[in-house]
């Protein structure tokens, strides 16, 4: 194997980066130095991310700026979510700012998701609305997302209202998806809607993750 091909060094970052190996995959990405690519910086980004080190990737995404390495949907969705992790407002706003009329950016439904994420933590609940609304359609991590980040800011009514559109609109609810409109039933005292959900759902849907969730509103 020839440790020096890009495509394999890019993969063991990865690889380091999922086992928790932060310094390994650092050392790797610090050998590549020269012949970095924006895969490899997305593998990087992603590493931090994945071992909640965000203010890394927002420093990673600035040194492709000075090198002017363009970034691509991955890089803006990974570099969106560490400003999320990190409430870094203003950094994340910028970047909201710059790709917010390139369709190409925009048109891209994790883009859009992880946006609405970042707002939501921000507790800026008028932007997170105003990008889904904007949106041409919603799968189910953008419902995830959305219904989320209302359960954050206390509206656990409109987070129910949002899970019964979502149902009307045939998107199926995934295990992730209980797990948030149940939290945001708690943060706004919804504790009977709670209790509804919860006890409809399948068997199959009752996961350590729902069930604890449920459990913490009693």
């Amino acid at each position: 194997i020839d440790e020096n091909n890009l495509v394999i060094q890019t993969a063991l970052i990865d690889m380091y980066g999922k086992m928790g190996d932060v310094k390994r995959a650092e050392e790797i990405f610090t050998r590549i130095l020269n012949r970095r690519n924006v895969v490899s910086f997305g593998a990087m980004m992603k590493c931090y991310n994945v071992n909640e080190l965000p203010e890394r990737t927002i420093k990673l995404y600035e040194e492709m700026i000075r090198k002017e390495i363009e970034p691509d949907n991955v890089t803006y969705v990974l570099v969106i979510s560490a400003c999320g992790m990190c409430l870094s407002r203003h950094k994340g706003t910028l970047i909201y700012e710059k790709i917010r009329n390139n369709k190409k950016i925009m048109d891209d439904i994790r883009v859009n998701t992880t946006l609405i994420h970042m707002y939501g933590k921000f507790g800026d609940i008028d932007k997170a609305k105003q990008i889904f609304d904007s949106m041409f359609e919603h799968d189910v991590m953008t419902y995830n997302a959305m219904i989320n980040s209302l359960g954050l800011v206390g509206q656990g009514y409109d987070a129910l209202k949002l899970f019964r559109k979502m149902k009307e609109d045939n998107v199926k609810p995934v295990f992730e998806t209980f797990g948030v409109v149940l939290n945001a039933c708690g943060h706004s005292g919804l504790v009977n809607d709670a209790r509804k959900i919860f006890y409809s759902l399948d068997e199959k849907y009752r996961n350590s993750f729902v069930t604890t969730t449920m459990v913490s509103l009693w």
